[in-house]
Order: structure tokens, then sequence, then C-alpha cells
């Protein structure tokens, strides 16, 4: 009698190991789909499909009668919030033919991603001011960002530091020192014989040489699009400072120092090289001063500010009546500038004059007051004089150096 046939019969043979494997698998696929809110497994059914779809509020994510019957389609979930400057990498499906088991194979994404955007990781320094270092104290005023062997950006804004020690209010003892950093880190690009690359390692040398008035802090990751990027979202946040004085109490010599400084600081200029402080003017018999010039390779422009909410507006009348005076003489014969105490200068009857205001706002004698700005505004029109308020002069200033 021949042996019974139980080779149809073999695939009704239980194997309780290969079950509780498979358990194993589907219950580690299911967690993992909970985890990135994304299908991970098909049922091997359409109405299981459905079933599960209606119990868990997802989409059909079957692939559509239009689409490659033998690859599933590719799909992006972003995954993270973008929290403290920083944004979490996203993670999708890549296409995997269909055979045994239909699984989806994932792969963390290299780069985040937002809206579409591709970010890169970058560090950034916090530039520190100390006015006493046995204290430990400090004032945050700059930001440094750059990645090795990628861009560079930085940004200062010393102004407004109510504990400054033994320097000025604006700092301008840091002026040769902001203006090197700053030059070495916008040409970090074209390094010359003798020079140091900007890199990682570099601020770390800085960061353990400068245990004096200017110290930088630890590194810190940001994920943005370059590093003027990670500097322009971080700036207002960790160091810019609202002005410490009153708008009511602005006087002229305080409105002078802050133009002065915004052209410094901001602007790029240099006191004594480029930028000069209270020029001497001289036009025939008359003498008279302006508060600013500013000097490049092809022309030499004034700058003179008001402030018309002081005290007393008798002192103000009288000095804007007197200035503009001066100002028709200039228009009609030019003048003879004195520039420190051996350098001079000849400025042409339509060199370019600038005016900075503080506009009235004042209530005390309104009427007044609010005379003496429209008759000044009058004769600057009439002398051909760019006017513009201090707000409008800062945003200038920021355009211009942001180009």
């Amino acid at each position: 009698m021949a042996a019974p046939d139980h080779r149809g019969l073999q695939h009704l043979v239980v194997r309780p190991w290969l079950l509780a494997r498979r358990r194993v698998r589907l219950d580690d696929r299911r967690l993992e789909e909970d985890r990135h809110n994304t299908l991970a497994v098909r049922p091997r059914s359409g109405r299981r499909l459905r079933e599960r779809t209606a119990r868990s509020g997802r989409p059909d994510r079957r692939s559509h009668p239009g689409d490659d019957p033998g690859c599933r389609q590719e799909r992006s979930v972003r995954v993270g919030d973008h929290t403290a400057g920083t944004v979490g990498a996203g993670i999708h499906t890549v296409p995997t033919h269909r055979g045994r088991g239909r699984t989806t194979a994932r792969r963390r994404q290299p780069e985040p991603t937002l809206l579409g955007r591709c970010l890169v990781s970058y560090q950034y320094w916090i530039i520190r001011f100390v006015p006493n270092i046995a204290r430990g104290e400090f004032t945050n005023v700059g930001l440094v960002c750059g990645a090795d062997g990628g861009d560079w950006a930085v940004g200062f804004d010393p102004r407004y530091v109510r504990n400054h020690g033994n320097l000025s209010s604006d700092l301008r003892e840091l002026t040769n020192w902001i203006t090197w950093f700053r030059r070495t880190v916008e040409h970090h690009g074209s390094v010359g014989f003798g020079e140091q690359s900007v890199s990682s390692g570099w601020i770390a040398q800085l960061r353990s040489r400068q245990a004096n008035s200017v110290q930088f802090s630890k590194p810190a990751p940001i994920d943005v699009e370059s590093a003027r990027a990670g500097v322009e979202m971080l700036f207002p946040h960790l160091v810019e400072r609202e002005p410490t004085r009153r708008r009511r109490g602005l006087t002229r010599q305080s409105l002078r120092a802050d133009v002065r400084d915004t052209l410094v600081f901001e602007g790029g200029l240099a006191i004594g090289h480029d930028l000069f402080v209270q020029p001497k003017v001289r036009i025939g018999k008359q003498r008279g001063s302006f508060d600013l010039l500013r000097s490049d390779s092809q022309t030499n422009s004034l700058t003179n500010v008001w402030a018309f909410n002081v005290a007393s507006l008798e002192p103000l009348d009288r000095e804007i009546q007197s200035w503009n005076y001066l100002v028709s003489r200039l228009r009609a014969d030019g003048a003879n500038l004195q520039l420190g105490s051996s350098r001079t200068a000849t400025l042409p009857a339509d060199a370019p004059i600038d005016v900075v205001y503080d506009p009235p706002t004042s209530d005390r004698e309104r009427q007044w007051r609010s005379d003496i700005f429209e008759a000044a505004q009058e004769a600057w029109q009439l002398n051909n004089i760019s006017a513009h308020s201090v707000d409008e002069f800062h945003a200038r200033v920021a355009v211009l150096a942001g180009q």
C-alpha cells in the first residue's frame, strides 16, 4: 500500500512560533504607525482597510487607480515644531515595490524642512559686554552665527547699555574691536596671507582668550536657511534693547549723540576718517558750525539735528533762525570747512544738507512749539534741505546697512 501524500496539507500545519513572530511584528508596526501618524501596514483586504480607516479617522492612503501599481505614492510628513529657533526633522516614506509582506521603508531626512525651504544646522554665539569682571554681570551687545565650511554673519548693538561701567554709555571705546570683528566675519571667504579663517575653532579660541570686557557665550545650535537669517531671527530677542531715554526729554545733545552712534555702528563710518563732529563753517564774515559732516571720495554732506520737545522754546527759535540764515548764505556762496586742527575742506553751494529732527509732541505751549516747527520746515524746503524724523533716519540707515 502506498504511503499517503501529505504535500497538499502542508498549508494546514499550524506553526505556533511563526504565528507569535508575525503577531509581534504586527504589533511593532502598529506602534510605529501611531508614533509617526502615518499608515505603515496595509491590511490584506479592502474591507479591513475601510474598517480601520473608519475607526481611526485617517484617510484611505491606498494607491489610486492612476498611480503606478508597482509602488506606493511617496508622501512627506513633518514632525516637530519650530521652537526656540530650531525646527524638527521630517520623516517621509520612500516607494518600495509590492512584494511579500507589503511593507514600506522609512528613512529620516538628512536636513529639516519648513514650508518647502531647506534648513541648515548652524551655531550661534552671543557676544557680551562685562563691565565688572569680578561681579560677572553682563549685557548682550552682539551675535555671531555660522557653520564650518559655510556662511557667517554678525550683528552688534552697543547702544542703550544701562550698566556700562567706566566706559561711555554707547561703548564707543569698543568701536575698534567691533569694527575688526565685523570685518573679519563679513570677509571670511577671502582670507589673505597671515589672516585667521572664521570657524567654530577660531571662535572657541577667542572665547578662551576673551576674559576681559568682551566675552562669548557657549555655542548653541539653530536650524535656519542661512547665517544671516539666524542673526535676523535671534537678534531682536537676544540683543536689541529699547531706548532708555524718554522721547519727551530728548535734547539736541542726546539726539546728536544718537545720530552719530547710528552712523558709526550701523552705517560703518569712522570718526575722524569719514565722519566729523561739529565742523566749523566760514562763509565770508559769517561763522558757524554744523553737527556732523560725512565725507567720501566724491561728496561732502552736512547733517544737523533739532529737538522740538525741549523745555525752553525761545532759545530754540533763535538758534533755528540763525542756522537757517547760515544755510541760505551757504547756498549762495558755498563755504570753507575746518575739520579738526589742521584739515580743511571746501563745500560747494549745492552740497547736500540733511536735518534729523524730533517732532513736537509736548503739550506745553503747543501752539508756539508748532509754529516754530512749521516755520523751520518752510525754511528747510526753501534751502533744499532733506529733513527726516529720527525714526525715519533710523529706518533709512538700517536699509542702507542691509544692502
